[in-house]
């Protein structure tokens, strides 16, 4: 939240753009060479800690993928013709800083899920905080030397995700890393990824092309400025998702454990337990921005950003479907049945890429850029919630019915109690007070309301009221066993 005041403010919606469409193109080309090889990983690892020679298959595959990566960035960056065209407006030195950015960040990614899959997600978490506030620390001190710019932001992110991997590297014994070089056990292992990801691989591929068409589309179009503010709406829209985010892990786990020993019923009883309860608390911050997107952004970055306010108010929506399609994924993944996505793939990847062209494009007179594409991204994703939900209902002793209209009446509730909150706030005198002040007083008046309507009607998170509160001690004991190497 803090970096979320600061960078696009130093930066500027255009580098701030730029950063924002060079990190999310490579992030996608990683994503799409793995190929859901690390979510294999962590389950697989998950189910049997034991397992060391997975680790130093996937290392060896890190590696390809790393040397693959750069590989292709030197063709690009060589060819003028090929850097226009596939990388608008971008500068060599920032397209390679991205490169390096990116690819330190997924090894992080991978170290942690690996921590997560032992059971050390306290000590992976505690230094990976202790180093956050070190990043934030730096970057506070070239904010305010007036030194903060693209490049430096680069730098300084590069720097702490690398001494994040050191830690854990040794933490871990760096030897257990070392990749394989017994061909047996090679094409041992690559059986049992190729038999995981094999189903993956046309999901990947439609993904990846669909999602780089949409910001190359956004980029073409729209610019850098308009890319600024997406990005913008889009990372301030996921703060909704700060306060359950580091329990998707623990789920993903938890099913794998469940599966592993066949308890599919065990299965159904984490996804009842744990799925409606954080979707209601996304819902609750998710719905309060959509009434205080204006002040938001004016608090965060200014008045030159405040042509992100409608694609921040679509956007603070896609948390609400982004929950639903992370836990409903989860139990995808930890049961082995990825040519879900695949078959889904092969109807939403195309239909994206059509109505992101209807809505970026001069095509159909529409142009509407950033906000655009945040009513592509939400729409496409809410339909493809709703169908993967129905799958699951069919695998797992759940009720559709029951999570669908928990999918549509819980955001209903708390948009509700939001807008009259909000609504408060501009009678009489309050309309005359400062914007951080008319914030937290809709927010206490929003979260009174709130918590009213839940003490009284506890069934908005499927829970009686005592389970709630087992439900919070749950969640709590989970951590400190972590924590323990349990």
């Amino acid at each position: 939240m803090i970096l979320a005041g600061i960078v696009p403010r130093s930066l500027g919606a255009n580098h701030y753009g730029d950063y924002s469409f060079l990190t999310n193109i490579f992030f996608q080309v990683i994503n799409f060479l793995d190929m859901r090889a690390s979510t294999c990983l962590y389950i697989k690892l998950s189910q049997n800690q034991r397992d060391l020679q997975i680790i130093k298959w996937y290392s060896l595959f890190n590696i390809l993928i790393i040397v693959i990566i750069f590989l292709g960035t030197v063709c690009i960056t060589s060819n003028q013709v090929l850097l226009n065209n596939l990388l608008p407006s971008q500068q060599v030195r920032f397209v390679y800083l991205a490169v390096i950015f990116t690819i330190t960040i997924f090894i992080q990614q991978q170290l942690g899920k690996i921590m997560d899959s032992f059971g050390l997600t306290l000590f992976s978490e505690s230094v990976n905080f202790f180093l956050r506030i070190f990043n934030v620390l730096l970057i506070i001190t070239f904010f305010t030397f007036s030194k903060l710019d693209l490049s430096w932001y680069f730098y300084i992110n590069i720097i702490t995700s690398i001494l994040f991997v050191v830690i854990i590297l040794f933490y871990l014994n760096p030897i257990s890393f070392w990749p394989i070089t017994r061909l047996r056990i090679i094409i041992e292992y690559t059986k049992v990824f190729y038999h995981y990801c094999g189903p993956l691989v046309v999901f990947m591929v439609i993904g990846f092309f669909s999602e780089y068409i949409d910001r190359w589309i956004l980029q073409k179009y729209g610019g850098s400025l308009q890319q600024g503010f997406y990005a913008f709406a889009f990372n301030l829209s996921n703060m909704s998702l700060l306060a359950v985010s580091s329990m998707f892990l623990l789920f993903t786990r938890e099913l794998s454990v469940s599966v592993g020993k066949n308890d599919i019923d065990g299965v159904a009883k984490l996804f009842n337990t744990y799925v409606p309860i954080l979707y209601v608390i996304v819902s609750f911050f998710s719905c309060f921005l959509f009434f205080q997107a204006d002040n938001v952004i004016y608090i965060f970055a200014g008045k030159d950003y405040i042509g992100a306010s409608l694609s921040l108010r679509i956007l603070s929506m896609y948390p609400l479907v982004c929950t639903f399609s992370m836990m409903s994924g989860s139990v995808i993944y930890a049961t082995d049945r990825t040519y879900v996505f695949r078959n889904l793939s092969f109807v939403f990847g195309p239909l994206g890429v059509l109505i992101s062209v209807l809505l970026m494009s001069p095509i159909a007179g529409i142009n509407l850029g950033a906000a655009g594409l945040g009513i592509k991204n939400v729409s496409v994703e809410f339909f493809g919630v709703v169908i993967i939900l129905f799958l699951n209902s069919r695998y797992l002793p759940i009720s559709f019915r029951k999570y669908f209209l928990h999918l549509i009446c819980t955001p209903i509730i708390c948009l509700a109690c939001a807008g009259a909150s909000s609504y408060f706030l501009t009678l009489g005198i309050f309309k005359h007070l400062g914007v951080l002040f008319c914030i937290v007083m809709a927010g206490t008046i929003y979260l009174f309301m709130f918590i009213t309507l839940v003490y009284v009607y506890p069934n908005i998170v499927f829970q009686e009221r005592y389970e709630i509160m087992d439900v919070v001690n749950a969640v709590r004991g989970k951590f400190e066993s972590r924590g323990g190497g349990e």
